[in-house]
């Protein structure tokens, strides 16, 4: 992890987004880091999930096994 684990540099991630009807609970917390938190944005766990997803196939794409 590039940061700490004494919280500094981390955020609270509503993992599905209050803007998406998510509620206000603990169950629906998540530490993430800054980068992410803000790469997420509001998109529901699973959408984040698979835009990393492409990215990554998008990123591989010029590399060869």
């Amino acid at each position: 992890m590039p940061n700490s684990a004494a919280g500094r540099g981390f955020h609270l991630d509503h993992v599905i987004p209050l803007s998406q009807g998510g509620p206000p609970a603990l169950s629906n917390i998540a530490l993430c880091c800054d980068r992410c938190n803000r790469a997420k944005w509001d998109s529901t766990e699973t959408e984040y999930l698979d835009w990393l997803r492409e990215a990554a196939v998008r990123l591989a794409g010029g590399f060869k096994e």
